[in-house]
């Protein structure tokens, strides 16, 4: 209830240019988790920054490209396509993923904005693919029996003798991703609902804003509810 009052209060107040200010600070204090963690894991396995690296690069989990396995998740070509209709989905038909570039100034801002943002996320998406990869690492050279996939990084981070601070990061890191996915949903789900579903921006400007304020909070009390329903 808490997170997702915040998330409605700032997102309500200043909406989009809100939320490229929360998004640009979310993602600030994630990659400073990131290299900060990856630092800690490296130093408990008591090995150099170059170690490290070619360990990562020698490891099973860092194999870029399958092609003999038609199996594998990781086959080439399976990746290939599914990453180009991924592409095409989140650039030409997600609101959630294109609200800030449509709200740039002119098209020379909105073409800035998307090849920073593919930057960023190749470095992201790098960074995370290594830790992950330094995480198995970590837990075979322990021997210790730790859950695989998406439960490794808590556990490691909160249950494996690493310094306190690893596991404030990782929650400063997880909340972190968390207000910026709810939030960026949330006003995508706002404008989209006003001006698709209700066509409220051919209402004068007074029905307008109280259409939105209406649906932002309504979307709020649903994403909130579906929260809820899902613990239970």
């Amino acid at each position: 209830l808490m997170l997702v009052l915040f998330i409605w209060i700032y997102t309500h107040r200043g909406g989009i240019r809100t939320l490229v200010w929360t998004d640009t600070i979310q993602t600030a204090v994630m990659f400073i988790t990131l290299f900060l963690i990856i630092y800690a894991v490296i130093s408990r396995l008591d090995v150099s920054l170059p170690e490290a690296v070619s360990a990562i690069a020698s490891h099973q989990n860092s194999r870029i490209f399958v092609f003999d396995d038609w199996h594998s998740t990781q086959n080439f070509f399976k990746q290939f396509f599914s990453g180009i209709f991924i592409t095409i989905v989140m650039t030409g038909l997600d609101q959630d993923m294109m609200q800030t570039v449509l709200s740039c100034r002119n098209r020379r801002d909105a073409q800035r904005s998307m090849m920073t943002s593919i930057v960023i996320q190749i470095v992201v998406i790098t960074l995370f693919l290594a830790l992950g990869a330094l995480l198995y690492i970590f837990v075979h050279a322990r021997a210790i029996d730790a859950p695989t996939g998406d439960m490794l990084f808590g556990y490691v981070a909160t249950e494996c003798g690493l310094p306190t601070a690893v596991g404030v990061l990782f929650l400063l890191g997880l909340v972190a991703s968390t207000y910026s996915s709810a939030g960026s949903a949330l006003t995508a789900l706002t404008t989209s609902f006003t001006h698709d579903i209700l066509r409220a921006e051919h209402r004068p400007t007074e029905k307008l804003e109280r259409a939105r304020s209406l649906s932002h909070a309504l979307i709020a009390v649903v994403m909130c509810s579906i929260i809820v329903l899902f613990h239970h």
